[in-house]
């Protein structure tokens, strides 16, 4: 939709169930936490899982949140051939939508 110009290239928006949900910006103490955390993520992990920081999941057909972090299952292409999906995942952050 960004790229048909529907929404902004740089709207912060999240699909969740069909619906186009708005999302807050990030501020400073937020993106601190979520740092400090992708940090020790990454390091626990090593090579057993993906860290994905802030990017898409694939839930169904109709929901494609941005969680702060999650674990995919490794792929050696790193997930470029094909979306994450719910059966790639190991462990996720919550996310909230306000409405």
């Amino acid at each position: 939709m960004g790229e048909a110009g529907v929404l902004a290239p740089d709207a912060r928006v999240e699909l969740i169930e069909g619906e186009i949900i708005d999302m807050p910006p990030i501020g400073d103490p937020h993106m601190s936490t979520v740092d400090r955390l992708n940090a020790m993520l990454v390091r626990a992990a090593a090579d057993r899982a993906i860290v994905r920081c802030q990017g898409a999941v694939q839930l169904g057909d109709f929901s494609m949140p941005q969680p702060d972090f999650v674990l995919l299952a490794p792929r050696t292409d790193y997930y470029s051939t094909r979306h994450a999906v719910a059966e790639d995942v190991s462990l996720q952050s919550r996310w909230a939508t306000r409405r």
